[in-house]
C-alpha cells in the first residue's frame, strides 16, 4: 500500500473502480441513497473547491459536531484534501462537556448539524471562527454568521477533481484530531497525521485480509470515534461499500437489509443485543420459549468445550447440531447471511458473553487500542483468535508489562503528548517512547492479551484487600434487567454495588420502564429478586469480592446527561458525585451491620442490605 496522505485512498478509487458504490446513505423514504466511487470525488472536490474559495486550507483546523451523515463524510474528505485537519467531536456529548471540549483546541471552522445546533455554540467560540457551517438547513433562525453547506457551494459552480483543489499537504502533516473517553476527567484533545492514520490502515487490513472490494460495511458509530473513522478508511482502500446510519439506536433495524460482512460495537451493544433477544424469547408460548432457551444453552455450552471450559467437546457439538437446527440458524439470520464475525472494542467483554454469541455461530474477534495510540495494541483475528483476550499485539506494537503489570506501548501509531491547551501539564510517553495505557494485562503463554482491568478503577479496603471492580461487575450486569453496575468501596470494610435496573424487565413484576433522568425506587418484590439475583451471581466470588450492599436506582445513565462516555462506559466520578449523599448513607448502613461469616447466609438482615436511591 502506497499512499503519502490521506486523499490517495479515495483518488485510487476513483481512478480503478469509479462506477463502484462507495457509500450508501438513507433519504427520507427509509431507502438507501448508494453513491459511486467517481460521484464521492466529484462531491468531496466540490467542497473543496469552496473551502479554497473562502480561505481555508493547509494549517487550519476544522471541527465537526454532528451526528454521523453523509455529508459528515464527504465534509471530513474535503477538509483533508486541503490540508485542514478534521476535529472530530461528538455531539452526544453533555453541553457543558461539548463547550469545554471546543475550547480546548483552536479552530477555524466549524460544522454542525442545524440552526439548533449552531445556537447553542458559545459566543467566544464563535468570535475565533473564520467559517460557521450548518449542514441542513430548517425553518429555525440562525444566527448571523452562520451559513448553510449549500450556500458555500452555491458559488462552485464549476465541476472540480479532488487534485485540482487540492493543497500541499505532506505525510506528516496534521489530520485527525481526537478526544479521550473522558472515564476519568475532561476528553483530552490528540492529533495524528495523515502517516499514522494510514499505518493503522495498513496493519489493520493486514489482519482482516477478509475485507475486499464488495464487502458490506456499517458505519454506525459516532464518527467522532476514532475507531469507526479508520475502519471507513479501511473501506476505502479495499472498495467495500458502508452503509451509513444516522441513529446508532437503529442500527439492528438495518443490519438484515445492509447483510454486512462484519459488525463492529462495543461490549454494552452487545449485552443489549443479548438482552434482547432473550426479551423477544419471553413473550413466547412457554413450549417455545423453553425449547429456545434449550438451544442457546446448548451452544454456549458447545463454545464452552470449544475453548476447553466445558465437557466433552464431541458431545456438546453433537447437541450444538441439534440447537443449531432448531433456532440458532434463524438466530443468525437477524444479522443477514453474510455475517462472518463480529468485532468488540473499547473494554474487555465477559467470556459468558463471548460463549453466547459463539454458541448462535457468531464469534466475537475482540481487540484493544487506547486512544493515545491510533494503531489497534491487539487484535483477534481470522487464524490468531482466542476467547477471552484481546489477541496478540499488531506488528510494529512494542507491548510490554510495567512491575505492576500495566500495559505499555510503543510504536510509531503512539501519539506525541497531548494537542489542546496547557499540553505540557499532561501526561505524555516517557523518554524511550512508552505510552502507560492504565490499564492492567496479563500474557498468557501464547502471546494472547488479557486486558484486567482499569488500574484507576483498582482500590483498597479498610482490611488492605485489593479490589479490581470488573469481574465483580461482569457478573452482576448478566442479569437481564441490570443497565449498569458500579462496585464501590475504596477504604471502606465491605464492597457495594450501585446498579441501575429496569424494572419492566425483572421476572415476575410489572414494573414502569425507566425514563431518562427518572429516579423511581422499585417495589419490594422487585428489590427482593435483586437481592436474591445478586447472592447468585457472586456466589463463587472469594468473601471480600462479594458485595455487602446494594444501591439500586431507576435512572436512566445517558451520554447527554454525562454518566456515559461515547463508548458507553460508565465516568464513574460523574456517576459517584451524582449519588454522593446516598452512597454514604448505604456505607454508614453497612458500618453498623455484624460481621458477616464467610458462608452465604439469605436472612434478608446480613446477607445483603439494599437501599433504594
Amino acid at each position: 500500500m502506497q499512499y503519502r496522505i490521506i486523499p490517495d485512498l479515495v483518488s485510487r478509487r476513483v481512478r480503478e473502480t469509479p462506477a463502484g458504490i462507495a457509500f450508501s446513505g438513507l433519504d427520507e423514504n427509509d431507502a438507501w441513497q448508494p453513491v459511486t466511487w467517481f460521484l464521492y470525488g466529484e462531491r468531496v472536490g466540490r467542497i473543496a473547491a469552496a473551502l479554497r474559495a473562502v480561505g481555508l486550507g493547509r494549517g487550519h483546523r476544522a471541527a465537526i459536531l454532528a451526528p454521523t451523515s453523509m455529508d459528515w463524510q464527504y465534509t471530513q474528505m474535503a477538509c483533508l484534501v486541503r490540508g485542514i485537519a478534521v476535529v472530530g467531536i461528538d455531539a452526544n456529548y453533555a453541553r457543558d462537556q461539548c463547550d469545554d471540549v471546543l475550547r480546548s483546541v483552536a479552530i477555524d471552522a466549524l460544522f454542525v448539524q442545524d440552526e439548533r445546533a449552531a445556537a447553542s455554540i458559545p459566543a467566544d467560540v464563535k468570535a475565533g471562527l473564520k467559517r460557521f457551517v450548518t449542514f441542513r438547513s430548517g425553518s429555525g433562525s440562525s444566527p448571523s454568521q452562520v451559513t448553510t453547506l449549500d450556500a458555500l457551494l452555491r458559488p462552485v459552480v464549476e465541476r472540480y477533481s479532488m487534485d485540482a483543489v487540492a493543497a500541499d499537504v505532506e505525510p506528516d502533516d496534521e489530520a485527525l484530531v481526537v478526544f479521550s473517553s473522558g472515564t476519568t476527567g475532561r476528553p483530552k484533545a490528540i492529533a495524528y497525521t495523515h502517516r499514522q492514520v494510514l499505518l493503522a490502515v495498513q496493519l489493520i487490513l493486514d489482519a482482516y485480509s477478509d475485507i475486499e472490494e464488495g464487502s458490506h460495511l456499517l458505519c454506525w458509530l459516532p464518527l467522532a470515534n476514532l475507531f469507526q473513522r479508520v475502519v471507513d478508511f479501511c473501506g476505502i482502500e479495499r472498495g467495500a461499500t458502508s452503509y451509513v446510519i444516522e441513529d446508532p439506536k437503529a442500527v439492528m433495524q438495518y443490519v438484515r437489509r445492509v447483510n454486512p460482512h462484519l459488525l463492529i460495537g462495543v461490549p454494552r451493544f452487545y449485552e443489549r443485543l443479548y438482552a434482547g433477544v432473550l426479551d423477544k424469547l419471553a413473550e413466547s408460548s412457554r413450549p417455545v420459549s423453553a425449547a429456545a432457551n434449550w438451544a442457546l444453552e446448548a451452544g454456549a455450552r458447545r463454545a464452552r468445550a470449544a475453548r476447553g471450559a466445558g465437557s466433552s467437546f464431541v458431545v456438546e457439538r453433537l447437541s450444538g447440531r441439534v440447537a443449531d437446527r432448531l433456532l440458532l440458524r434463524r438466530l443468525r439470520m437477524m444479522f443477514g447471511t453474510n455475517m462472518r464475525y463480529l468485532v468488540s472494542g473499547s473494554a474487555p467483554m465477559p467470556l459468558w458473553l463471548l460463549d453466547w454469541f459463539e454458541g448462535i455461530g457468531l464469534p466475537v474477534f475482540e481487540a484493544y487500542g487506547v486512544s493515545e495510540d491510533i494503531v489497534p495494541i491487539a487484535m483477534n483475528r481470522p487464524g490468531a483468535r482466542r476467547p477471552g483476550t484481546v489477541g496478540k499485539p499488531l506488528a510494529g506494537q512494542e507491548v510490554r508489562l510495567a512491575d505492576d503489570n500495566e500495559i505499555l506501548v510503543r510504536g510509531p501509531g503512539v501519539f506525541r503528548g497531548y494537542a489542546g491547551t496547557n499540553p505540557g501539564e499532561l501526561p505524555a510517553p516517557d523518554d524511550h517512547g512508552f505510552w502507560a495505557t492504565g490499564d492492567y494485562g496479563e500474557f498468557d503463554t501464547d502471546g494472547f492479551l488479557r486486558v484486567r482491568g482499569r488500574k484507576s478503577d483498582a482500590f483498597k479496603l479498610s482490611t488492605g484487600r485489593w479490589v479490581a471492580p470488573a469481574g465483580i461487575e461482569d457478573l452482576i450486569r448478566r442479569l437481564p434487567y441490570v443497565e449498569h453496575a458500579m462496585v464501590l468501596g475504596a477504604g471502606q470494610r465491605h464492597l457495594a454495588v450501585l446498579v441501575s435496573l429496569d424494572p419492566a424487565r425483572i421476572p415476575g413484576v410489572n414494573g414502569p420502564a425507566p425514563t431518562e433522568g427518572a429516579a423511581e425506587p422499585p417495589g419490594p418484590d422487585a428489590e427482593e429478586i435483586v437481592r436474591r439475583d445478586v447472592l447468585d451471581s457472586t456466589e463463587l466470588l472469594p468473601p471480600f469480592q462479594r458485595p455487602r450492599g446494594l444501591l439500586l436506582t431507576t435512572r436512566v445513565f445517558t451520554i447527554e446527561g454525562g454518566e456515559l462516555t461515547s463508548n458507553l462506559k460508565l465516568r464513574r466520578n460523574v456517576v459517584e458525585k451524582e449519588f454522593t449523599s446516598q452512597i454514604q448513607r448505604l456505607f454508614v448502613a453497612l458500618d453498623h451491620l455484624p460481621d458477616r461469616p464467610d458462608g452465604r447466609e439469605r436472612g434478608p438482615g446480613n446477607a445483603l442490605l439494599v437501599l433504594r436511591a
